[in-house]
């Protein structure tokens, strides 16, 4: 829910310096002034061919950083481009399935804890060098060297992780890894961008920060840095040529868009202004409250899928160390009973989210969509409440975002609530106000969106496992054996098959145990040219995720 902060303008201009030093021996990176740069003269392109512009350009909000997947962190518009220019030793598929890239193929110890990584040998970097163990052992080198990540917003937490991990090279492409726990969902790990170890000349990691490789990268990916386009004192564009190393490794051609373009703007409005001038190919990142209005922009195609998150009630187990209310799973069970969740989420959500059934995302191969959360019961809800443990009036305060749609819908969940007999206070809070509350554990009971960003493996321990309620995101202090043993078995198998059924039974327990209602799934909105097929966004682990299609892109015949 955080943001990171944003890089000094000094280290950016130092590192634009530095890039324009290199690019005078670098080929075919470039650097030029001007909002929209253009490629140098080149054959009619395959875009061209299909009635398209010669550059598929998206109009993105933000600005550059940092294209280093290390370091990309809270920076959207660095994570977009750096995903083109970069992969990891896995990736996903349009399941959220983790399968390999360049890695070949892998083995897990039957306890999850020994992972074997076989890479593939016909992976290149984008300068013609073959991509090794080496490169690997770098990368995650770099993140567990002590220090590294503490000043930089939210890498500490993976350095943290990675320092936990042994790393061996077993020869140039093969790779072991020796974690100190059972973790099936380790592979996910590894779709985090490897970095070359030779262009970097095994740089310590303290420089890696304002190295000029952060905005002169080098990747294995199917598109790398062609251009910079600079305008004053920011980078206003970024331009990609598709990988000549990445095409002859999958086959010519590989991808349908020779060029993708990134133009940096201000503000959503200045983006889609920027499509309506003819200037942008598509807009990333749509508002959720404007997506209607923006749907009727003539010759925009709006794709939505689900943000990797979760709204949801959390209830409080810590709540009242003297009159534990939330412990009462009849409580919790009743409260549940009591809610119209389907109308509550239409009346304020609708368009923006949609209802959600449980703390998984739809769609993805641990999703059960035979796991239905019960619909509205009145007649149950009083006889839970009959049965509850609890005094004769229960009274809490409901912690909400200070969102008008929020905060309405809040409203509406204490109304239904108060038919019960339940007398709730709602108040409502700024971002970063809830999201002290909340992790401070100082609430009753509060809505709020767990992410899941960043990670495609749908492991939910650190929300729900007792072990977690100290020193993870188990923010409710949610403390059931029968949650926790489905979510430990989950990550001791290293077997997809026996994990999706360790993740239905989880499912099924929370139905059943309540420990948290889930309401809605927010929706992600990208709008791209009418004119551009084979667009599809699907699962989502990150926004940046949407480019899992870009190969089968291309402008439609006229």
């Amino acid at each position: 829910m955080s943001r990171g902060n944003r890089w000094q303008l000094v280290v950016l201009l130092a590192s634009v310096a530095l890039l324009i030093v290199t690019i005078v021996t670098r080929n075919p990176v470039g650097v030029e002034d001007g909002v929209a740069p253009t490629p140098t003269a080149t054959p009619t392109t395959d875009a061209q061919q299909r009635g398209g512009p010669p550059v598929f350009t998206e109009a993105l909000v933000g600005e550059v950083r940092k294209l280093n997947p290390l370091l990309a962190g809270h920076n959207q518009v660095d994570r977009d481009i750096t995903a083109l220019i970069f992969e990891g030793l896995t990736t996903t598929d349009e399941y959220g399935q983790v399968v390999p890239a360049l890695a070949e193929s892998w083995s897990a110890s039957r306890d999850a804890t020994v992972f074997t990584f076989r890479l593939r040998e016909d992976a290149l970097w984008q300068d013609g060098t073959p991509f090794t163990s080496a490169d690997v052992d770098f990368t995650l080198g770099v993140l567990r060297a002590p220090g590294f990540g503490a000043d930089v917003p939210g890498l500490e937490q993976l350095a943290a992780f990675w320092r936990t991990v042994e790393v061996e090279p077993l020869g140039a492409h093969t790779v072991r890894f020796r974690l100190t726990q059972p973790l099936a969902s380790f592979p996910d790990f590894l779709r985090l961008g490897m970095l070359p170890a030779h262009v970097l000349d095994n740089a310590p990691p303290e420089a890696l920060l304002t190295h000029p490789f952060n905005l002169a990268p080098v990747g294995t990916g199917p598109y790398q840095l062609e251009r910079l386009g600079v305008e004053g004192e920011r980078i206003a564009s970024v331009q990609l040529r598709r990988a000549p190393t990445y095409a002859e490794r999958e086959g010519a051609p590989a991808y349908a868009m020779d060029r993708v373009a990134f133009n940096l703007y201000d503000s959503f409005d200045e983006a889609l202004a920027a499509f309506q001038r003819g200037e942008a190919s598509a807009v990333s990142a749509i508002p959720p409250a404007r997506i209607d209005e923006v749907s009727q922009t003539p010759g925009l195609e709006v794709y939505t899928s689900l943000y990797p998150a979760v709204g949801i009630i959390l209830f409080n187990y810590a709540h009242r160390e003297t009159d534990p209310l939330f412990r009462d799973q009849r409580l919790r069970a009743a409260l549940a009973a009591s809610l119209d969740r389907e109308t509550v989420v239409r009346a304020h959500m609708d368009g923006r989210a949609v209802l959600a059934n449980s703390p998984l995302i739809p769609g993805s191969w641990a999703w059960d969509s035979g796991v239905d959360w019960p619909e509205q019961n009145m007649e149950t809800a009083r006889t839970l409440l009959a049965k509850a443990r609890v005094s004769e009036a229960v009274a809490f305060t409901l912690l909400c975002a200070d969102r008008p749609e929020v905060v309405a819908m809040a409203r509406d969940i204490a109304a239904q609530w108060a038919a019960l007999g339940v007398q709730v206070t709602v108040e409502a809070l700024g971002e970063a106000a809830l999201v002290e509350r909340v992790s401070a554990r100082a609430f009753d009971a509060a809505i709020v969106e767990l992410s899941m960003a960043g990670m495609a493996d749908p492991d939910p321990y650190v929300f729900w496992h007792q072990g977690e309620i100290e020193r993870g995101q188990n923010y409710g202090a949610v403390n059931d054996s029968q949650i926790s043993e489905t979510l430990e078995q989950a990550r001791r198998d290293p077997s997809g098959v026996n994990r999706a059924t360790w993740y239905r039974r989880f499912q099924e327990a929370f139905v059943e145990r309540v420990p948290a209602i889930p309401l809605y799934y927010p929706v992600y909105a990208y709008g791209v040219d009418a004119r551009v097929a084979g667009v599809q966004v699907g699962i989502l682990s990150d926004p940046s995720d949407r480019f899992r299609s870009l190969w089968s892109w291309a402008y439609a015949a006229p």
